[in-house]
């Protein structure tokens, strides 16, 4: 099952005014000064950092496969198995993590024997508890 990155308002409306602002910036130097090449390079430059700053708007999901929790935010990507995953909890954080929302879960799971978190932020918060709780509760449940 594939979920969404919820997105808070205030991130969308940050990032559009930054990219209003580059935007106008490459208009600035398109048309204030004569052609030039270097002039070229700076706005498509300008454009590359609109791209990077809305890729993670596109990119960021979360996957539950049979066995693990898949996180992909950008050309970053996490595995989690279920097996190694020991709580989870819902918080508020403005941490860095792939999450686009400060209304986030928190998974603490095991990974070569060192207790680690990631804090993830699915569109249906409750919805993405419950099913991973189940697909927790069948990778522990004994054999």
């Amino acid at each position: 099952m594939r979920y969404q990155s919820k997105i808070d308002l205030w991130l969308a409306i940050l990032l559009a005014g930054l990219s209003g602002l580059l935007i106008y910036s490459a208009y600035e130097l398109l048309f204030s000064r004569p052609f030039a090449w270097t002039m070229l390079l700076s706005i498509m430059i300008l454009m590359l950092v609109i791209y990077c700053i809305w890729l993670p708007f596109f990119s960021t999901q979360y996957w539950l496969s049979e066995h693990a929790l898949e996180i992909r935010c950008m050309c970053f990507r996490w595995q989690i198995e279920f097996q190694h995953i020991q709580s989870m909890q819902t918080c508020v954080s403005f941490a860095s993590a792939p999450a686009l929302s400060i209304q986030r879960v928190e998974i603490i799971y095991v990974l070569n024997g060192l207790h680690e978190s990631l804090q993830i932020s699915p569109k249906e918060r409750a919805v993405f508890c419950q099913h991973l709780a189940e697909k927790i509760a069948l990778a522990k449940k004994p054999k």
